[in-house]
């Protein structure tokens, strides 16, 4: 596989450069599409020494074809962290990788045009270098401009000038000159006119103009991919933890048991995942896009495959979430650092849609905090997350996964059928793994409370709690029944409810997702028999707007909706107002409108 070097150096105190840690994580997001295409490997280093430099050139120098040094540089130098590395030392590792598949050397520092002359002595194809100080922002714009253009598929050239084109806007300088193309270097002469330029020796100009990132590789196990077997697997193997028909199923490796299989995950699994799970089991049944079946590796099931991270993953951020509210309401004040602040702020105040937003920083930014604290949780199993979130590992690798093909989604909406053969085989591979570390939760259910009316009979020395609560679970055609339960305490109406039991006994533990998670037939005046979960969207000054969990394409619920035939909202957007009021009230002391 071909792979891309990404080194960057940051010193601290007053050279810091305020723009590259935005660089660095800019490249990464524009080299994601590459990535889940299987075009390139890209391995990225944040705080590059001269000692881990040195041992991915020679761990990768069979697989490297592009290398990126972005930091403080001079003509005959590289500023790394600690120590400064010798051009003519670097031009040797470099030029050990030419000798196997590098194309081009990319030097977005200071003046590294001095470097050029030994870089194209090695053997180096291309170098992109500067011939004078270049300022921070300029640099991250050329930088992320260019793999950008890259990831599109567009020569190195083109690639290059999209660079210099989005420096110019933010360069005082004039760079039209660097625009052209220098064709061939005289290896004695030094690179002067314009900021950047791109360098070669003559044979290589067809390189220089031509080359792109590689083809997508096919790997034969894409190429044998059958629906479902290694997502079904990998649920099978985490549910054995904790449910017995899942450790019988196991052991069987059996095409026929693939049905088996299936049905018990959908059983075990809480209604929100299972939901999802059985879009992409089913073989005749429409799925939440057009209509159309999940049943091929086309971009349908693609997306249907994406979803199932998404969904969990914000109802992950939302169950944690609604646990500090509650520890931070029974312990006082929680100990919290600025930036945890500052994200659980930015996520909390009226703005913008959530539907693609990314949860993994706030679902660490939680875990953090609630660790921090040594609080009680719901569910205990969180918290040996952190544990499996290390760098690296096989959770942290398939969550930036998904959350990179999510991404691409967003923006992307032309796939070559190779190319989705690839890229449903690979990411049902990390759905399974993510979702594995996830099976602990087929120790819970959901529940919303419709009502809940007071009973004091004579007989009664204390009143009890009518409650009509709708129990969340996957069924073939059932997903929402409705029951009356009578307990000696009150649960919270007009809530969905996360619980480890079946709504019987006189006590029930439970988690209030409210207001994050809303069950529509909590407010339907006719309840059916399918259950309608939206998630928080976003609010404006005059309504709560929540997405269909499962038909994201679906106008979203709007509350108050006072023209929503057979519904009553006429007191919730206040008791939403309420609920989020006290919430920011808690973290902040004020309102959630002026945050």
């Amino acid at each position: 596989m071909n792979r891309i070097l990404l080194a960057f150096s940051n010193p601290s105190g007053e050279d810091r450069l305020p723009q590259l840690d935005e660089e660095y994580n800019g490249v990464i997001n524009e080299l994601r599409g590459a990535v889940l295409a299987r075009r390139v490997e890209v391995t990225t280093e944040q705080h590059a020494t001269t000692e881990n430099l040195v041992k991915y050139l020679e761990d990768f120098k069979d697989q490297l074809c592009l290398f990126l040094y972005s930091g403080h540089a001079n003509p005959g130098q590289l500023h790394l962290e600690g120590n400064a590395a010798n051009g003519k030392g670097v031009a040797m590792l470099l030029g050990e990788c030419a000798q196997r598949q590098l194309k081009a050397v990319v030097l977005n520092g200071c003046s590294t045009g001095g470097m050029v002359k030994d870089l194209l002595q090695a053997g180096i194809p291309v170098v992109i270098a500067t011939s004078a100080p270049v300022n921070d922002r300029s640099a991250k714009a050329f930088s992320i401009s260019f793999f950008k253009a890259l990831s599109q598929d567009l020569p190195l050239y083109d690639a290059y000038q999209s660079g210099i084109r989005a420096a110019q806007i933010e360069s005082k300088s004039d760079l039209s000159a660097a625009l052209q193309f220098r064709g061939s270097l005289d290896i004695e002469e030094a690179p002067t006119a314009g900021t950047w330029g791109i360098f070669c020796k003559p044979e290589q100009e067809n390189t220089a103009k031509n080359w792109r990132l590689p083809a997508a590789v096919i790997n034969q196990q894409a190429k044998e991919y059958q629906l479902n077997v290694e997502l079904i697997d990998c649920l099978i193997k985490g549910l054995s933890n904790f449910k017995d028909e899942a450790k019988d199923l196991s052991g069987t490796k059996k095409t026929e048991d693939l049905d088996l299989k299936s049905e018990a995950i959908l059983k075990s699994l809480p209604y929100f995942i299972a939901q999802d799970l059985q879009r992409l089991f089913a073989t005749a049944e429409a799925g939440a896009f057009g209509g159309t079946f999940c049943d091929k590796p086309d971009l349908v099931r693609l997306r249907q495959l994406v979803a199932t991270y998404s969904n969990t993953m914000e109802l992950i951020t939302y169950i944690l979430m609604a646990q500090l509210w509650d520890s931070r309401r029974s312990v006082g004040q929680l100990t919290m650092t600025d930036e945890q602040k500052t994200a659980i702020r930015n996520f909390l105040k009226p703005g913008a849609s959530k539907k693609q937003y990314d949860f993994r920083p706030m679902v660490n930014y939680l875990l953090d905090i609630l660790a921090a604290e040594k609080l009680p949780v719901f569910i205990k199993e969180l918290m040996e997350l952190e544990s499996r979130l290390t760098p690296d590992s096989l959770m942290t690798r398939a969550v930036d996964y998904l959350q990179a093909r999510q991404l691409e989604l967003n923006t992307r909406t032309q796939f070559d059928t190779p190319d989705l053969v690839q890229l449903c085989y690979e990411t049902e591979k990390q759905l399974g793994i993510f979702l594995q570390n996830f099976c602990f939760l087929c120790l819970y259910s959901l529940a919303s409370v419709r009502s809940i009316s007071v009973h004091k009979a004579r007989y009664l020395e204390k009143p009890r709690f009518k409650h009509k609560v709708i129990e969340l679970t996957f069924r073939m055609g059932i997903s929402a029944q409705e029951r009356k339960r009578e307990l000696e305490d009150f649960l919270e109406d007009s809530s969905v409810l996360l619980k480890r039991e079946e709504i019987r006994s006189t006590r029930v533990d439970f988690l209030n997702l409210s207001p994050f998670v809303l069950d529509e037939n909590t407010f339907n005046l006719k309840p059916g028999n399918q259950s309608k979960l939206y998630f928080l969207d976003y609010r404006d000054q005059e309504a709560f707007y929540f997405r269909h969990l499962y038909k994201p394409n679906d106008p979203p619920l709007k509350i108050p909706d006072l023209n929503k035939e057979g519904y009553d909202f006429s007191d919730y957007a206040d008791v939403l107002s309420k609920q989020f009021d006290s919430l920011c009230q808690l973290f902040f002391n004020q309102n959630q409108t002026e945050l």
